[in-house]
């Protein structure tokens, strides 16, 4: 069997069920991931992918660009596609916004094996708050 690896910390993508944090936060972007070992760094890289290309797409309602960011729950399947996804957010229509541009994305790659089917919390910054002075 092969070895099972946590990474730790605040940034990104967290898996939500029965797993257990890395002592070492801050170490990584991401919350923990329960992948083999040598799957970590795919995991971490095929997120922040995910993040990106959602950021792009992502069109923040008017009068919202001071909020803060959204949570979304997301499910892939072995082409990288979403095929599960809920959002978390102190607005609604934030968290709308957000959903429509993570399913808007096209997926450049398959991600690694150990997310397909995987309940992921992602969290998502709004673009339009890092901007605002």
């Amino acid at each position: 069997m092969e070895p099972r690896a946590t990474v730790s910390g605040c940034f990104t993508a967290v898996i939500l069920a029965g797993c257990v944090v890395s002592s070492s936060p801050g170490a990584s972007s991401f919350g923990p991931i329960e992948c083999g070992e040598g799957d970590v760094p795919a995991a971490e890289r095929y997120l922040e992918r995910v993040v990106a290309e959602t950021g792009e797409r992502w069109a923040v309602p008017a009068g919202l660009e001071g909020a803060d960011l959204v949570w979304i729950h997301i499910i892939l399947d072995p082409q990288g596609r979403v095929v599960g996804a809920a959002a978390t957010s102190g607005d609604e229509r934030l968290a709308e916004s957000a959903l429509r541009a993570l399913r808007e994305r096209t997926p450049t790659e398959p991600p690694p094996a150990c997310l397909v089917g995987l309940d992921v919390a992602v969290r998502f910054d709004n673009p339009a708050h890092r901007e605002a002075p």
